[in-house]
């Protein structure tokens, strides 16, 4: 497609001359046609991309005119939005169903920031996470909790596997669990609340100077 600038195309229509057939050509494959690029319509919703008839939906970023695409952002057959780069292999997918699909390794940079919760020793229970999946899923936590008491002195550290296989089966593994109860001023359970299943934590005691830091990963879902 022979594209001209806007220099070139005032130049076809100035006084005294008249536009030949192919600079009129040239007019109108210089400016977006609807019917065949596809058109960005504005919404009371923000602004609205739409394909050309049954094409596909992508948006490309160019370093220049001309040149191959850089990146590439695109809807995926199942609805999904897919990122890739310029060899076009795919990076990043975000799907309906609040799943991200990353295919590249990630690269932390700056100073990472808190990766714990952080509550009272209150003895009271506190939500950790939820499982919604319970007919489908099995997950399975490794967690890693804190108990300290600057007060008294205190520091104790307390790792558990927690595992929840589906709405009867849910367990938690640690070497401070024993059959009298929980060592280390921390314990674990699984409870049924509001149709879910939650993984809690509390203080053994309570204590108005203790904190509980707690970090949890899901290191197997299935």
């Amino acid at each position: 497609m022979d594209r001209k600038d806007r220099k070139t195309l005032k130049g076809y229509f100035l006084k005294g001359k008249v536009p030949t057939e192919g600079e009129f050509a040239q007019l109108i494959d210089s400016v977006p046609n609807i019917a065949e690029d596809g058109h960005i319509v504005c919404t009371e919703e923000g602004w609205a991309l739409h394909p050309h008839k049954q094409g596909k939906m992508r948006v490309t970023l160019h370093e220049a005119a001309g040149e191959p695409a850089v990146w590439t952002l695109a809807l995926t057959p199942d609805k999904g939005l897919a990122i890739t780069n310029e060899a076009g292999e795919m990076l990043l997918e975000l799907k309906q169903d609040k799943q991200i699909a990353l295919y590249a390794s990630v690269e932390q940079g700056g100073r990472p920031g808190p990766e714990y919760r952080e509550m009272k020793a209150d003895k009271h229970w506190q939500d950790l996470v939820n499982i919604t999946d319970l007919e489908e899923g099995s997950h399975v936590y490794s967690v890693i909790a804190l108990y300290r008491d600057k007060d008294l002195g205190v520091c104790k550290l307390t790792r558990a596997t927690a595992i929840c296989l589906n709405s009867i089966e849910q367990w938690v593994e640690s070497p401070r669990k024993h059959w009298w109860g929980w060592s280390g001023r921390i314990r674990f359970r699984w409870q049924e609340k509001d149709d879910k299943i939650w993984l809690q934590v509390r203080s053994t005691r309570k204590s108005y100077s203790g904190k509980i830091y707690c970090q949890v990963t899901e290191i197997f879902k299935k």
